[in-house]
């Protein structure tokens, strides 16, 4: 039996995990690159081994400065280190361990103005120290623009994310050397409200589980090991699902569509015990299916309460009535309807035009009897206007004779002023056009 294995460029034994010795002899044998194109593909040698290389991101800053195209080839003294310090980390690389779920962890995390960087490692009983991945990243441009303990608070989440596959479930110690930020999301202390709002959610995203439960006052029932029953909600949804996948197998359409069809109808199916749909219970109301269209009991309750209500007035087709004129001065303007578009709306013919009108905008026609009397009227209405009937007083027949003098002279002097002051004025008196004579009294012939 073999104590250890080659699997692709990495040996795997009892110890741990390390890089193929070939592999980083090649790598070592690279000249300094004298281009982009060789230094990509030096770089692409030794992204392969990234993991084994601490901090990788802030080391091959100089190199990275290069590959951007606004930067022209300029292989200065930092490019020349970094090139050299990354032949001497593959050169002494430690093993690397292998995970076992038995013993502590240890998350370290730290932040450059250039990158982030962390190590996730085993602490031995004996206190010794093994690593077991490294992972680093550039900082983009708007990262860039944070503050140093707004990097920090980054290279945690960055570290927590990339290693979530060790540290999701089990508790493990983080190590970060800004002092503040285990004042800002440590387990003692609560989130400050004066913090920045990017570091209050990554606080809120770091939380343990149990404290949230605790805060929220959620009781957290955990199933007994290998006992799947216990959980019985969970595998009936399972087991419905799975059925209906089954159902749905030879059906047109995508996974998707048919995953949106299976949740449509079981969201929208009453329950046996509550009599209702798991939408009408979430959202209150109940959503809309096919099944609506051949049952339109909604239809018919909005038609009867639109019953209740004041109908629009119906106007006949070929019916005389006014409508609106937006051209002149006269409003409105005789016409027949000619069709219905809609429940308010009609076609109106007008002379030679055919106008589309709101039923706001028709009125009822009435015609008048005689036609003739208003032309009659304007014709005449200066006359009528204008006239001022003056009835003597019965004092003496010298005195009514010089009444009817002035009578006479007031009705001359207007005839001949007839012109009027408005010639627009369309108000029209009633009192009658026949002069007055000043009734004979025995008193007066005395």
């Amino acid at each position: 039996m073999k104590s250890e294995v080659e699997y692709f460029a990495f040996i795997v034994n009892k110890d741990g995990i390390q890089p193929s010795p070939k592999k980083v002899e090649a790598i070592l044998k690279v000249p300094e690159p004298e281009n982009v194109k060789e230094l990509q593909s030096w770089l692409g040698l030794v992204n392969y081994y990234r993991k084994f290389i601490p901090d990788m991101s802030t080391v091959l800053q100089p190199l990275n400065e290069l590959l951007t195209k606004k930067s022209k080839w300029n292989w200065n003294e930092n490019c020349k280190k970094s090139f050299l310090k990354i032949s001497k980390f593959l050169s002494s690389t430690k093993v690397l361990a292998h995970y076992d779920p038995n013993v502590n962890i240890e998350l370290a995390v730290d932040a450059s103005p250039y990158g982030l960087g962390c190590v996730i490692s085993h602490r031995y009983e004996n206190g010794e120290e093994r690593p077991i991945a490294y992972a680093s990243r550039t900082l983009t441009s708007a990262e860039r623009n944070y503050s140093q303990i707004e990097r920090e608070a980054l290279a945690i989440i960055f570290g927590v994310t990339r290693f979530h596959q060790y540290l999701y479930g089990r508790k493990f110690t983080l190590i970060t050397d800004n002092k503040p930020l285990s004042l800002l999301l440590g387990p003692k202390t609560g989130i400050p409200m004066l913090a920045a709002s990017r570091i209050q959610r990554w606080a809120i995203q770091l939380s343990e589980f149990e404290t949230f439960l605790k805060k929220n006052g959620v009781k957290h029932i955990l199933s007994a090991p290998y006992h799947p029953s216990s959980n019985g909600e969970a595998e009936r949804a399972v087991r419905t699902f799975k059925q209906a996948m089954k159902t749905v197998k030879n059906e047109s359409g995508t996974l998707s569509e048919k995953l949106c069809r299976f949740l449509l109808g079981y969201r929208t199916t009453p329950h046996s015990t509550t009599k209702r749909t798991p939408a009408e219970l979430f959202v209150g109301r109940r959503l809309r299916t096919r099944l609506d269209t051949l049952k339109p009991n909604i239809n018919e309750r909005m038609q009867r309460q639109r019953s209740k209500t004041k109908p629009c007035r119906d106007i006949a087709k070929g019916e005389p009535v006014l409508v609106r004129d937006y051209r002149d001065n006269n409003k409105w303007k005789q016409g027949v309807i000619v069709h219905k578009l809609g429940p308010v709306t009609y076609q109106v013919q007008v002379g030679d035009l055919v106008w589309k009108r709101h039923i706001d905008q028709i009125r009822e026609f009435v015609p008048q009897e005689n036609k003739d009397i208003p032309n009659i009227l304007e014709n005449t209405k200066s006359d009528i206007d204008t006239e001022l009937i003056i009835v003597p007083t019965c004092n003496s027949n010298r005195d009514t004779e010089n009444s009817e003098n002035n009578n006479e002279s007031e009705r001359t002097k207007i005839t001949e002023n007839k012109t009027v002051e408005n010639a627009n004025d369309t108000i029209i008196t009633r009192r009658s056009e026949r002069i007055r004579k000043a009734p004979e009294r025995l008193i007066e012939n005395i």
